[in-house]
């Protein structure tokens, strides 16, 4: 979970990450975890990752097992009242109904989400100008700073081309964000060789995740 509340292991632009999953519930000190590999991990244990998180300043020690909840004393049953005597026969008492059992809801959407982030795919096309390229979606999404690299772009076309790209993305509205590519390799041929290239005839397409 993250500061604001937005459950998701993606936390940046969220206030960084706050709270951890039941299934891995100890933050550590190392944080070089995330897309980023800046935010604290998260792990059933910290042995190897610096230990607990210092909380306030204050220095934490892992707990050896799970907490255990003091078992409250027994209700004493109510004393008995002695029935009214009389002539006529009574009828027999109505039997109290069986109390209703509430089925244990599953995990909530918040816990899903954590665990299996919704992606979205983003086409930014090619790039004619000699300066970085920018496109507004009309939904909230994350890009990796990395998501236009080989091995990780989703586009079809020049899957093996080594291009490399830095993305940056900036949230502008209730349901809007700003996606800018720049290209960061440089030219390897020619008389501008070590130069960075700007331009790109790939149709860069992006995978991002829903914030």
């Amino acid at each position: 979970m993250c500061a604001d509340g937005s459950y998701t292991w993606y936390c940046k632009g969220h206030g960084g990450r706050k709270q951890c999953p039941c299934d891995s519930p100890y933050m550590c000190k190392v944080n070089t975890c995330g897309s980023e590999q800046k935010e604290h991990c998260c792990e059933k244990s910290c042995d190897g990752f610096g230990g607990i998180r210092d909380c306030d300043g204050q220095p934490e020690i892992e707990p050896t097992g799970e907490p255990v909840m003091p078992v409250p004393a027994p209700t004493p049953a109510p004393t008995p009242v002695p029935p009214v005597p009389t002539l006529a026969p009574t009828a027999a008492p109505t039997p109290a109904p069986e109390p209703m059992v509430v089925p244990k809801k599953s995990s909530s959407a918040g816990e899903e989400n954590a665990k299996k982030p919704v992606t979205t795919d983003v086409y930014i096309g090619k790039n004619n100008k000699k300066k970085a390229k920018s496109k507004t979606v009309n939904k909230r999404v994350i890009c990796a700073s990395n998501a236009g690299d080989k091995g990780i772009r989703v586009n079809t076309d020049h899957k093996n081309a080594g291009d490399t790209f830095k993305i940056t993305t900036v949230m502008s509205g209730k349901d809007k964000t700003k996606i800018t590519v720049k290209r960061t390799d440089k030219k390897k041929k020619g008389k501008k060789k070590g130069k960075r290239n700007k331009k790109w005839g790939m149709k860069l397409k992006l995978r991002c995740v829903e914030a």
